[in-house]
């Protein structure tokens, strides 16, 4: 039994199948960089909180040695 194909059906084929691929590979891809970005703004906003709390330890431990001088 054999199979018979044209050249130009093999190189369609494989075009569509490249496509395909890379198709898949630019979705993945921005997937993760949604996720990175995500990630990113959580830690912005974890650092943003985290400087206000030392902030505001700060001017309660300014306020406190002015009360005991």
């Amino acid at each position: 039994m054999t199979l018979q194909v044209e050249f130009w059906t093999v190189v369609s084929f494989l075009l569509t199948f490249m496509g395909f691929v890379g198709g898949l590979a630019k979705w993945l891809f921005s997937k993760t960089e949604e996720r990175q970005a995500a990630r990113f703004a959580s830690l912005e906003q974890a650092l943003q909180q985290s400087a206000s709390n030392w902030a505001s330890w700060k001017k309660n431990l300014c306020d406190l040695k002015r009360i005991y001088r």
